[in-house]
């Protein structure tokens, strides 16, 4: 889907999202606008542009590749909401939470993820915006496949023995396998950025629970819908009447898998 070896730079053709991305991500959010870019970590440190991208304070001194993620993405970030027909300030903030700040009538997502191709780390970055009045919160997410090591300690924090289950009846993965520990956490980490900004408030990995899931035969196995719903006693913000009401109870997350990187893409719609 990424072309690794040709991404050399920041330039706005880089960033434009591959056509099978942009359909995909076209099918869940219309009228949306996606931005994604490839880069060689050992060549991007050095690159103006991205250098030109103020770092939150929160980040100063923090890793190199975490500094260069936060600024990749940002620069996705920027690329979206101009081709999204945005003009003037194009920055997206940053809360104390972390939570991306987006310029007033938008909602986006942003997502970065590394591997190593031809002998070389990459870094892979995007991001989604769409309209605010259409859509109150938005998740994408991007992760390379996890090592078996890595699989196995995420694993058991991430989900139930039923949600690895449902992956497996996929047909794509087998059951708690790098390849099904990697899409739940992707999914996961989507519902996450999708639904956090609706309730305010931060919840866990086992907070929603997949519950179906389903493949869309056109596309084959590498690109379906998983529906997850939140478990009993995850609760919204207080409701008029005092009470605590629910206030996200079920969401969709559509993937796609593409060579070894796993995409998710969560929507919560205005009004939801």
């Amino acid at each position: 889907m990424i072309d690794a070896e040709n991404s050399k730079n920041m330039s706005s053709e880089n960033l434009l999202a591959p056509a099978a991305l942009k359909d995909w991500s076209q099918s869940v959010l219309p009228g949306s606008a996606i931005s994604v870019c490839t880069l060689d970590l050992a060549e991007a440190a050095t690159q103006a542009q991205l250098q030109s991208i103020v770092l939150p304070k929160e980040l100063l001194g923090a890793h190199p590749r975490r500094e260069l993620s936060f600024r990749a993405g940002r620069a996705c970030a920027a690329q979206a909401l101009q081709d999204f027909g945005c003009a003037g300030d194009l920055i997206v903030g940053r809360e104390p939470s972390g939570l991306p700040i987006w310029p007033v009538g938008t909602s986006g997502s942003i997502s970065h993820t590394s591997f190593t191709a031809m002998n070389k780390q990459h870094l892979v970055a995007a991001a989604i915006v769409a309209a605010r009045r259409d859509f109150a919160g938005i998740g994408i997410d991007c992760e390379t496949v996890m090592t078996e090591q890595r699989a196995q300690t995420v694993g058991s924090q991430l989900a139930l023995e039923s949600e690895y289950r449902l992956i497996a009846e996929l047909s794509l993965v087998e059951s708690s396998s790098p390849l099904s520990v990697t899409l739940l956490f992707s999914a996961k980490e989507a519902v996450f950025k999708s639904v956090y900004p609706v309730v305010g408030r931060m919840f866990g990995f086992k907070s929603y629970c997949l519950v179906r899931t389903s493949t869309k035969a056109a596309r084959g196995q590498n690109e379906g819908v998983l529906e997850f719903r939140a478990v009993d006693g995850f609760f919204g913000n207080p409701s008029e009447e005092g009470r605590e009401r629910l206030l996200v109870e079920t969401v969709h997350v559509h993937f796609r898998m593409e060579q070894n990187l796993f995409w998710t893409l969560c929507v919560v719609s205005a009004g939801s």
